[in-house]
């Protein structure tokens, strides 16, 4: 199976799990509010912002399970703890926790659910949806936060990006604080 479009690592982890081939540049990272953590672009709405921060293809560590028949199947998963970093400086932000599951498999495609926490120097942001690796801009709901974050609410969004000759996953949190 070939999917045409860049897809994420979530997609290339899966992918390697089940032997199959993908085009994919790139990976998950987190940031949170503030210049110590992160890019803030520009006011997302009156009490929001839009936060930037990325995670290189490469770095932490990856677990790949399949479950069920070779190549990709329903509850197949990736599991991984991934370093994050300011895409302007280049500066170490932190880490996340990520997990990806298989839900179904489509004739040129597949269905996974994520779940994810941010973990920032000041607390951490969590979000989660479903989404087909197809897509390259998918949308996630942030479900929750702790420390500064408490009562956070929003989206991020992930694009495929090479930033500092790196490939990886740009993240872009429209969020706002209580």
């Amino acid at each position: 199976m070939r999917f045409a479009a860049r897809v994420s690592r979530w997609a290339l982890a899966i992918a390697v799990v089940a032997g199959t081939s993908v085009s994919a540049t790139s990976a998950l990272g987190a940031s949170g509010a503030g210049a110590a953590t992160g890019r803030v672009v520009k006011p997302a709405a009156p009490s929001g912002m839009q936060i930037l921060a990325f995670e290189p293809l490469s770095g932490g560590s990856d677990q790949l399970i399949d479950l069920g028949d070779p190549g990709p199947s329903a509850g197949d998963t990736t599991l991984s703890r991934k370093p994050t970093i300011d895409p302007d400086t280049q500066q170490s932000l932190g880490t996340d926790v990520t997990r990806v599951q298989v839900v179904e498999v489509l004739r040129r495609d597949v269905v996974v659910i994520l779940d994810c926490t941010a973990n920032l120097p000041d607390g951490a942001i969590m979000f989660y949806g479903a989404f087909r690796l197809s897509n390259p801009a998918p949308v996630f709901a942030v479900v929750g936060g702790n420390g500064a974050y408490t009562g956070v609410t929003g989206t991020v969004t992930t694009t495929a990006e090479t930033i500092g000759g790196e490939d990886g996953t740009l993240l872009t949190f429209d969020i706002t604080l209580p």
